[in-house]
């Protein structure tokens, strides 16, 4: 699944493979099970990038070549979400701007809130990793709104992903899961 993710849109595959891999965490804490779940990862790795070489090693060989590459803080977060449109939550935007819609459906923002006070349905870590991607979803997607956006951006390759709105993809994924609970 993470290999098509890359074929369908490399920008998101970044998004879903750390979920990915922060859940292989979550679970690996639970169980112990630090060895076999390294193993897994190499192989889902592997694989994923296998499936989707197509996609990334064209890319890769021209990413230094990019303006993108060159691009400051500033000039990536361009777009960073701006701190009103997190009112979208409770009121749908129909501006069309999708890098601004942050409206989840009341529905689901209700459940995901009744999920969240479940807590002998959801195990402990599970439940903290889902807010904890709530949490920095939404500081990733706020941009050079957030003193955290300097720090992000000086990561590798960091300068590669414009537009921290897209980070709320993130954050509808978890309020999903919290819904479903």
């Amino acid at each position: 699944a993470l290999g098509v993710c890359v074929l369908a849109d490399a920008r998101m595959a970044i998004y879903a493979g750390a979920l990915a891999l922060t859940y292989l965490l979550v679970v690996a804490a639970r169980r112990g099970a630090w060895l076999s779940t390294l193993g897994r990862s190499l192989i889902v790795i592997v694989v994923a990038a296998a499936i989707s070489a197509a996609a990334w090693l064209p890319t890769l060989s021209l990413t230094n070549s990019s303006s993108r590459a060159a691009l400051a803080p500033e000039e990536a977060g361009v777009l960073s979400l701006d701190p009103v449109y997190l009112l979208g939550l409770l009121i749908a935007d129909r501006s069309g701007a999708a890098e601004r819609t942050t409206y989840v459906g009341l529905s689901v923002l209700v459940l995901a809130v009744i999920g969240v006070g479940r807590a002998r349905l959801i195990p402990a870590r599970l439940r903290a990793w889902l807010l904890g991607v709530v949490a920095i979803g939404v500081l990733v997607a706020l941009g050079t709104h957030t003193p955290l956006y300097g720090v992000l951006s000086q990561l590798p390759g960091a300068s590669l992903l414009r537009v921290p709105a897209r980070a709320w993809f993130v954050v509808v994924f978890a309020m999903a899961v919290l819904a479903g609970f």
